[in-house]
């Protein structure tokens, strides 16, 4: 083990492969950093992969089924409405309508 151990602190390619990475590391802005460091972080194993997938399918969820809910229930405030216009247009008479019109101009009440 010892042994493995000393090889792998002297082999060039480790160590030319180390030296890279620490360059390109230092190369990168800081928020680039960040997302690495947080990217590396959360896909780096597999007990946070899978949170971060049902997380990201909650989430989804969460909006369909409220996007669902808040349309179907403007659907339903819309159909009341037209059916509340179109009981009001049953009884309508037109020419009442204009006398109380005229009649609302002139300041007459009855």
């Amino acid at each position: 083990a010892l042994e493995q151990n000393y090889e792998a602190s002297v082999d060039p390619f480790r160590q030319f492969s180390r030296a890279e990475r620490q360059r390109k590391l230092k190369e990168m802005s800081t928020i680039e950093r960040i997302v690495f460091i947080f990217s590396k972080t959360l896909l780096g194993n597999k007990m946070m992969r899978t949170f971060l997938f049902f997380y990201v399918m909650s989430m989804h969820l969460l909006v369909f089924f409220t996007t669902y809910h808040i349309s179907h229930e403007v659907r339903c405030q819309n159909h009341m409405i037209h059916e509340e216009y179109a009981q009001s247009m049953t009884n309508y008479d037109p020419v009442q309508a204009d006398i109380a019109a005229a009649k609302a101009a002139v300041g007459i009440s009855h």
